[in-house]
């Protein structure tokens, strides 16, 4: 089956089924077009909620001996300098920065810049893969989208296919997976798409950009134009 190009009005989500059925693309039993207009969002409640006890390490950009690692009480509050105590159960490390970014900005610090981060998790990351030029995980949360994502692991590598660029997400327990044009995001023509954690980015591979480029190992370019003939098209 040739590369399924999408246009990210009509976005097309693929999911994996048990059964085949009149739906079912490249003649595998496992994959089926979904009734979908975009991938669903992932529900459930954020894993990266700060606990009691959890222990948090705390960066004040504008200020470092602000910064160090604090543990979250019983009661769900944290103790910090200047700022005092501050309810910090139930918010992710996002909602308990902003919070003390507000209150150092009232009367200590102009333009506060705060980052909370849990010692004892992970950040929430995507993966990206592909023909991307750097492959690897990244933090979501300068990951928003697809089109920052790839720009995070390094752009689109020298044989990508940017027409055909999926996404794989897991929802109550089924794997979706999106096709998208990258290239047509970048011009503008698309909307760009938003990226949660969890899930994993694959940029295609460009057969002819890499049969060009080993034609070109091997036959020099002598003039100052070459015309190359595709054969596959007659």
């Amino acid at each position: 089956m040739s590369h399924v190009k999408s246009v990210l009005g009509l976005l097309l989500a693929l999911t994996l089924a048990a059964c085949a059925g009149d739906k079912s693309l490249g003649g595998s039993p496992n994959i089926e077009v979904a009734n979908l207009e975009s991938l669903p969002r992932p529900t459930g409640t954020n894993p990266f909620l700060l606990t009691p006890l959890s222990e948090v390490e705390l960066t004040v950009y504008q200020t470092p001996e602000l910064s160090g690692t604090y543990v979250i009480d019983e009661n769900g509050n944290i103790r910090l300098p200047l700022i005092g105590e501050m309810a910090a159960s139930g918010q992710t490390p996002g909602d308990l920065a902003r919070a003390m970014e507000v209150k150092l900005g009232e009367k200590f610090i102009r333009d506060p810049q705060v980052q909370v981060r849990p010692t004892q998790f992970d950040p929430p990351s995507v993966a990206v893969g592909g023909q991307v030029k750097n492959p690897g995980t990244y933090p979501i949360s300068t990951s928003r989208s697809l089109m920052r994502a790839v720009i995070n692991a390094g752009g689109s590598a020298e044989f990508a296919d940017d027409e055909d660029v999926l996404i794989f997400r897991e929802v109550n327990g089924r794997r979706y997976i999106g096709v998208y044009n990258l290239a047509g995001i970048r011009r503008g023509n698309y909307d760009d798409p938003e990226i949660y954690s969890g899930d994993i980015i694959a940029v295609g591979d460009n057969p002819q950009k890499r049969a060009i480029a080993k034609f070109l190992e091997v036959v020099p370019l002598i003039t100052n134009t070459l015309i190359l003939v595709d054969r596959l098209q007659d």
